[in-house]
């Protein structure tokens, strides 16, 4: 009881203190911090923030916020997004700054990895992440002339995930998923994609289930692969300017995953599909505002769906989902501002949120799921 205690009143003592208008200050500089993510286990905490000079990576222990590390990357070289690849390294997708230009950043596509100590920081993928091959026959890492994401963590092989690259050019590349080791940058190709510069999407297993982008005259493709096939099977093709549904996560079920499309009408809807078997069907359309992901769990899985209607409004899929429940007692504890999950742990025992406003900047909060439903009993009209 003491410790649910302790986590309302973390939460409420922030919520008293935004009574005050803060100063202009506050929209109008660097965010004190640019994001914040968990650590898989929870026991660290990593944000990103701004000095003078340069963009920093910070790693706290965590709840202790005691410091375990940090690093910066040199001038002008801001951090474009971070995540946990596993509990002891982060991977940085860089982005360049250009003198005189404060909100127009560049991002380089390259990957960094660092420590959770803020050791052993190395450039893992990228023109720049070349090593010398001269001085011995053993292979090593070489610089690639592409651009990469993240496309999944992979937690049955924590030293490894999966990334996907892109072209540099303006018709792009037929670009490729690869498994990338971490700590080393080494790559072991997965499969390619059929069109150029495709989007790939992982099913529950993190096998790479989808991948779609547009030909040369504009149409739209999706493909779709079982997990042991070596060939991809064309799914649906739709012409420039024609509605069309993607699938953007797993649903949970083998087989079944969650699409957008507006396929049949003017708004994307939430539909679930099956490739094996050509099934679709419609879960939540909104007639006059489009939706789009709202975030998805450790898994993949979609939590929520978003959309706007002069509001950010939701649609949950499974409202008694753990981060469904969490993110609608939020907006209740918070209502009039806008609140995103930004990381949560495996397990989904911790998250950290943020909640903003056009009167609050954004303010970082992590609730802890002390039981199923524990958030329910904070009596909402408290806010």
């Amino acid at each position: 009881m003491a410790a649910r205690a302790a986590c309302l009143l973390a939460l409420w003592i922030p919520l008293a203190a935004a009574a005050e208008p803060p100063p202009v200050s506050a929209f109008t500089n660097f965010a004190k911090y640019e994001s914040m993510q968990l650590s898989p286990d929870g026991r660290r905490l990593a944000f990103s923030r701004h000095t003078t000079e340069h963009e920093i990576i910070t790693i706290m222990h965590y709840p202790e916020l005691k410091l375990s590390g940090q690093a910066h990357f040199g001038d002008r070289i801001d951090i474009e997004s971070f995540m946990w690849a596993n509990n002891n390294r982060l991977l940085i997708s860089p982005t360049r700054r250009f003198p005189g230009l404060m909100d127009f950043k560049a991002p380089t596509g390259e990957i960094i990895g660092i420590n959770a100590d803020g050791r052993a920081d190395e450039m893992l993928f990228g023109w720049a992440a070349g090593q010398d091959q001269r001085d011995t026959r053993i292979a090593r890492r070489q610089s690639t002339y592409s651009a990469a994401d993240v496309v999944a963590r992979l937690p049955d092989t924590p030293e490894e995930v999966l990334i996907q690259t892109y072209g540099y050019d303006i018709e792009g590349e037929f670009n490729s998923v690869y498994r990338m080791n971490v700590n080393n940058g080494k790559l072991r190709r997965i499969v390619g994609s059929p069109v150029r510069n495709g989007t790939f999407l992982a099913d529950q297993d993190r096998n790479v289930a989808f991948v779609w982008g547009e030909d040369r005259e504009g149409n739209s493709q999706v493909y779709w692969r079982r997990p042991d096939d070596t060939e991809w099977t064309l799914l649906s093709t739709a012409a420039l300017g024609e509605g069309w549904l993607l699938p953007v996560s797993p649903t949970g079920r083998s087989g079944q995953y969650y699409g957008l499309g507006d396929e049949d009408a003017p708004t994307d809807g939430v539909f679930t599909l099956t490739p094996a078997t050509g099934e679709k069907t419609l879960l939540y359309r909104h007639p006059v505002a489009s939706v789009g992901l709202a975030g998805v769990d450790p898994t993949g899985k979609a939590w929520g769906f978003v959309y706007d209607d002069h509001f950010p409004r939701y649609w949950y899929p499974d409202p008694q989902h753990p981060l469904a429940q969490l993110h609608q007692w939020l907006r209740g504890a918070f209502r009039g501002h806008d609140v995103d999950i930004t990381s949560t742990t495996d397990d989904m025992s911790r998250a950290v949120v943020s909640v903003s406003s056009p009167q609050a900047p954004k303010t970082y909060y992590s609730p802890t799921f002390l039981a199923a439903s524990w958030w329910w009993r904070w009596p909402r009209d408290r806010t």
